[in-house]
């Protein structure tokens, strides 16, 4: 089976009032919850999502999912997330994440990919093209991570970060994916 990004099917948002916490301090803003289908599944395709966007416009955007379907593989996937900041440079109408894997093995929680991993990334993700960038290309770093790839998504395009997480998180997990 190959996956697609265009089979995850995002349907209307419920919008709420929201407070949550993000690195234990108290963030205010609005919950979008969408139903997701992933048609690259033929059964176990039901999905409920979180996107979580704080009132600070330069606050992280938070993804994770709220119910996901009965199998095993997926155990877990609802107490992790992906986090989109804004974008800098030349990227300032964008969101940006790093581009984690899901461990398979369960060792770690997520595997940052480097720049000279690209080459060994799954299809869906090679797919991404220009969208996939160096850290160090979008926003300066002081930290070490500036050879890190992140992923650009549109300012507020949710059904793409819900997408994105699917394909770094789900079928990373589903298809037992590991890099070296």
């Amino acid at each position: 089976m190959q996956y697609r990004l265009d089979r995850v099917e995002v349907g209307e948002a419920q919008v709420l009032a929201a407070t949550w916490a993000f690195a234990r301090k108290g963030v205010r803003g609005t919950e979008f919850r969408y139903p997701v289908t992933d048609r690259n599944h033929r059964s176990r395709n039901k999905w409920v999502f979180a996107v979580r966007v704080p009132d600070d416009s330069n606050g992280r955007i938070e993804v994770r999912p709220l119910q996901t379907p009965n199998d095993r593989t997926f155990a877990g996937l609802e107490r992790r997330s992906l986090t989109f900041m804004r974008g800098g440079r030349r990227y300032t109408r964008y969101r940006y994440c790093p581009l984690a894997l899901a461990v398979p093995n369960g060792s770690a929680s997520r595997d940052l990919i480097h720049r000279r991993q690209k080459p060994q990334l799954p299809s869906w993700l090679r797919r991404l093209g220009w969208r996939l960038k160096q850290k160090a290309t979008v926003r300066s770093t002081k930290g070490t991570d500036g050879e890190s790839l992140v992923v650009l998504v549109q300012q507020g395009d949710h059904a793409e970060m819900i997408r994105l997480f699917m394909a770094t998180k789900a079928w990373v997990l589903k298809r037992r994916v590991a890099l070296d």
